[in-house]
């Protein structure tokens, strides 16, 4: 059995090869080539507890993990836990993963993925509002989808906004960050923007002549109570793209704007059914939301990848 930290899961695979197994999942999923139950969800005084399993044909997994915003203020990060991959056939232990890294990176795949849908080759900036682990991720990840030179950034604690800066100016010499003064002017100055965080709250304005002809990838939110969008994100929306139909029910983004009519039914559509179609009519022109809420098959794939890679090694 391998133990494998934090470390050994970030040096294993590039962001590339991490976009091209989220890709394969959600091929594989659309095929029924995954078996997810329902993951149990306890929420007491501000924490989430997560488990999480899922079963494919050659693994199955299961994710314990605990989500504290409070986490932030001690300089700890907000989710920690593990993920245990076991063999399908013997049911033996292959590998005891570290899931803050897992999850981290599997979301930023996910939200690259989202990016890839909703924007062409030629976009060269984005926005993101938050800026904390998955902030540093999902620009990381954008830099890899598409060849962004300019983001457009907000965060409410100066600390976050200063340790993103020096994060992203190591890995991203070149990339060039402009800090704004709200989540607004990232919203004006930005085609796609990224919203990364916790806030039970819309982030930004709800101002129909702010959002229009704008994409947003809702990242953060996780839970009922939470809700980055607001009302004119979803009315002027072609579509709603989700990373598992588990959205409609478990996070407040799209619970409301079912609720409220702000979308219809209709226009909601999971990734795995996208991909599973010869064509799309999606075009990047489009105004879209994207919205990933994660599931377990995507730590099940990320986590076989991981083990074998280091266990071929």
């Amino acid at each position: 059995m391998l133990i494998l930290s934090k470390d050994d899961i970030l040096s294993c695979l590039t962001p590339i090869e991490i976009i091209e197994v989220l890709r394969q999942c959600f091929l594989d999923l659309g095929n029924g080539l995954y078996d997810v139950p329902k993951r149990i969800h306890l929420d007491q005084n501000g924490v989430t507890h997560l488990v999480m399993p899922a079963l494919n044909q050659v693994y199955f997994c299961t994710k314990i993990v605990s989500v504290n915003p409070e986490n932030v203020n001690l300089g700890l990060p907000l989710i920690h836990g593990t993920i245990s991959l076991n063999s399908h056939k013997t049911g033996q232990t292959q590998a005891i993963l570290d899931a803050s890294s897992i999850t981290a990176l599997r979301t930023a795949a996910v939200g690259a993925l989202g990016l890839e849908l909703l924007s062409d080759t030629s976009l060269n900036h984005v926005g993101i509002i938050g800026l904390g682990v998955q902030g540093i991720w999902q620009t990381i990840f954008a830099h890899n989808i598409r060849r962004i030179k300019r983001v457009y950034i907000y965060a409410r604690s100066k600390g976050s906004i200063s340790n993103y800066q020096t994060i992203i100016n190591q890995r991203i010499p070149d990339l060039d960050l402009v800090v704004c003064s709200n989540a607004d002017e990232v919203v004006r100055q930005s085609e796609v923007i990224y919203t990364c965080t916790n806030s039970t709250s819309p982030v930004i304005s709800n101002d129909p002549e702010l959002v229009r002809s704008k994409s947003f990838i809702s990242i953060g939110s996780y839970r009922k109570d939470m809700q980055e969008l607001p009302a004119a994100v979803y009315k002027q929306s072609r579509q709603i793209f989700l990373d598992t139909v588990h959205a409609k029910t478990e996070v407040g983004d799209i619970i409301n704007a079912i609720k409220n009519s702000w979308v219809l039914k209709k226009s909601i559509i999971s990734l795995d059914q996208l991909y599973l179609k010869e064509e799309n009519d999606v075009r990047p022109t489009d105004q879209c939301v994207f919205k990933s809420v994660g599931m377990a098959a995507f730590d099940l794939a990320l986590s076989a990848a991981v083990y074998e890679n280091v266990r071929n090694r």
